[in-house]
């Protein structure tokens, strides 16, 4: 049996995956960008006067102050700046202290930087100045920012807006549609994995409810799909021999055995009255039914190829009371029918539904006291259920019934472990169900539930999807 865990399409994993890796190289880059700087203090200190002198100039600009101005009164041993014309008189300064030795501007036509970087002090609190000139309204100024060892980590500001203008944004821009044009060649290159696995999932359907088996297509596969295609169609093939030589064995077997059991009945027939030919007549009579539910179960295995008709439960079940009421007054039993006064409609085949119910009722006739009564019912939606008036089954062997050739260890009565495998073997071929359920006034209900011939191929393929065929 499969695991019930949750497992995605080929397509997803792999988008998922790749996103991943998108992600694992926007971190690397990020992490470089970082490191680049970071490992060179020099460049890290000029990109951020640079990044401060922008700002300055927007200010003037739009007229709005810039976050460096407050920075400045904060830290006035730290930051300053001021703002130089083109005749060379400051129009602003601030931290003016911070200036003092410092030339005003350079004389070259704006927009120019030049760095400077004034030498002492302890290290990393050396001072630099950048000078940062532009054409604001026809008059040319120029804005000279400083800054000693970077208290606020100024820098971070650099980080991120270099980060963002040279990973995130290139990767916004180049990965969505590089990821959308690889989503469809890798769409394209999976669509015949597709078809071999939609092939897989109609095979599986087909072994599990009994249909000729097809081979998987080959056609237009890539060399290793190709392989795996051909050792499936290798095992397939051998797989449908084995089938046909079982169900030729099982036939051949079946209606051998009738012709001696049945001259052997008729001899034992022929002997006077002893409790010894009471005992041989019963194990003949066994032995005539286990051959009949070995040709009954191989004939199931066919059921799919003849196709299923709406039937009327009511009819079905009464008909198997009907064939083992005679069985049932042998016995010293009773049979109770039960049933709605209107039909109850199920796509079925009415033949195995009632070879079903007919098992069902021999197995609890077997289990049920004598003068105690055998009950059956037809009820919606689309089930028919049997009780017994038994000891029950126990809650531990409960899934074991359902297998060939099992039988309690204690059983009432004589069976070969068929029955209930060849009427759950028949729910599966209709896409049913069958549960077992203790009464509460004791024994056990057997219920087979059907359904339409819509919901009935739907069981069948979830039946299959949950890796039970």
């Amino acid at each position: 049996m499969r695991s019930s865990t949750l497992v995605q399409p080929l397509l997803h994993t792999i988008g998922v995956r790749l996103t991943m890796v998108a992600m694992g190289v926007i971190s690397v880059l990020t992490l470089v960008t970082v490191m680049e700087y970071t490992s060179d203090i020099g460049k890290l200190r000029r990109e951020t006067l640079e990044h401060q002198a922008k700002h300055l100039f927007d200010g003037l600009r739009f007229g709005r102050n810039s976050n460096f101005l407050q920075y400045c009164k904060r830290y006035p041993e730290a930051y300053g700046y001021r703002v130089v014309n083109d005749k060379n008189e400051i129009l602003t300064e601030v931290n003016e202290a911070l200036f003092t030795g410092m030339p005003r501007y350079l004389n070259i036509g704006p927009p120019y930087l030049a760095y400077r970087r004034r030498g002492g002090g302890e290290a990393g609190k050396e001072q630099w100045l950048v000078t940062w000139g532009k054409e604001i309204s026809s008059t040319h100024l120029w804005i000279q920012a400083t800054l000693i060892g970077d208290p606020a980590a100024l820098w971070r500001e650099v980080i991120v807006e270099e980060v963002i203008d040279h990973v995130v944004i290139p990767s916004l821009l180049i990965i969505p549609p590089l990821g959308f044009a690889i989503f469809l060649a890798l769409r394209s290159a999976l669509r015949p994995l597709s078809r071999i696995a939609e092939s897989a999932r109609d095979l599986a359907i087909e072994v599990d409810s009994g249909a000729p088996l097809q081979e998987l297509p080959s056609e237009e596969l890539p060399r290793e799909a190709l392989d795996l295609v051909a050792a499936i169609n290798i095992l397939l093939q051998k797989f449908k021999s084995m089938l046909v030589q079982q169900k030729q064995f099982t036939d051949n077997a079946a209606h051998e055995l009738r012709t001696p059991l049945a001259a052997l009945s008729l001899q034992i027939s022929r002997l006077p009255p002893s409790e010894p030919v009471e005992r041989l007549r019963s194990d003949v009579a066994v032995m005539g039914r286990l051959v009949d539910q070995l040709l009954r179960l191989a004939q199931a295995e066919q059921l799919a190829k003849a196709g299923f008709l709406e039937q009327d439960l009511r009819e079905i079940a009464r008909a198997a009371c009907e064939e083992m009421a005679f069985l049932a007054a042998q016995q010293g039993r009773l049979l109770e029918f039960d049933e709605p006064s209107t039909p109850v409609l199920a796509s079925c085949s009415a033949e195995f539904i009632q070879i079903a119910v007919r098992n069902l009722i021999e197995n609890a006739l077997r289990v049920t006291p004598v003068g105690s009564m055998v009950s059956i019912e037809v009820r919606e939606p689309a089930q028919i259920s049997v009780s017994d008036r038994g000891p029950g089954i126990p809650d531990s062997e409960k899934p074991l019934v359902f297998q060939r050739y099992w039988t309690r260890p204690r059983r009432h009565g004589k069976g070969a472990g068929i029955g209930l495998a060849l009427v759950n073997r028949i729910m599966d071929l209709h896409g049913g169900a069958m549960r077992i359920e203790d009464r509460e006034s004791g024994g056990a209900c057997v219920t087979l539930s059907l359904a339409s011939a819509h919901a009935r191929d739907f069981a069948v393929q979830r039946h299959i999807r949950n890796g039970v065929a």
